[in-house]
C-alpha cells in the first residue's frame, strides 16, 4: 500500500487520534482496498470458540427460527445491527455472510417467511453515506444473483434487505 493516505491514517491511529474520513475518494480507496480483511475480521470474531461469540451465533440462530407473522400469513424474521464506527458497511457484509452460513447449515430452517437484516452503522463521518449505500446495493445484488444460480446451493431467496442505513454519530461530544 503506497498510497500515502495510508501512512497518514496509520500513524492517527497509532497517536491515538480519529482518522479523518472526510475525503470520499481516499474513502472510496480505503473501503475497496480494506474490504476483504476487515470483513474477515468479525467474521472470524463471530465464528470465534468462546461464550460471547457462541451467544452472538445462537441470536442468530434464534432468529431463523423465530416467527412474526406479517398480517398477511408470511413469516417474517428481522435482524437488527447496530455498527459503532463501522464507516463503508463491512459489519452488515461481515454479519450477512455469517448469517447466510448458519442458514444453510441449518436445513431445518428452510421454510417460507422471509428475513430481513437491517444494520444501522453509525459513524462520525456522514462522507461515508454513499459508500455505505453502495455497499449495501452490492451485497443485495449478490444475494439475488446467487439466489438465480441453479448451481449454487446457498438460498438466499428468503432474504429482503432493508440493508444498511447510514446514521451520523459525533461521541466525542
Amino acid at each position: 500500500e503506497n498510497n500515502p493516505w495510508v501512512y497518514v491514517l496509520n500513524e492517527a491511529v497509532k497517536e491515538g487520534n480519529p482518522a479523518d474520513f472526510s475525503d470520499h475518494e481516499k474513502n472510496r480507496y480505503y473501503t475497496i482496498q480494506k474490504l476483504a480483511t476487515r470483513t474477515r475480521y468479525l467474521n472470524l470474531l463471530i465464528m470465534d470458540d468462546n461464550n460471547i461469540c457462541r451467544d452472538v451465533r445462537n441470536l442468530l440462530s434464534d432468529r431463523l427460527k423465530a416467527s412474526d407473522d406479517d398480517g398477511c400469513g408470511k413469516r417474517r424474521r428481522n435482524i437488527h445491527v447496530a455498527s459503532v464506527g463501522g464507516g463503508p458497511g463491512y459489519d452488515h457484509i461481515a454479519i450477512w455472510i455469517v448469517f447466510l452460513f448458519i442458514y444453510n447449515m441449518n436445513d431445518g430452517f428452510i421454510d417460507s417467511g422471509s428475513i430481513t437484516l437491517t444494520t444501522d452503522v453509525y459513524d462520525l463521518y456522514g462522507e461515508w453515506k454513499d459508500i455505505v449505500k453502495a455497499m449495501n446495493q452490492s451485497m443485495t445484488n449478490t444475494l439475488r444473483i446467487i439466489s438465480e444460480t441453479d448451481r449454487s446451493e446457498v438460498k438466499t431467496n428468503l432474504f429482503e434487505g432493508n440493508g444498511a442505513r447510514m446514521k451520523l454519530c459525533d461521541i466525542r461530544e
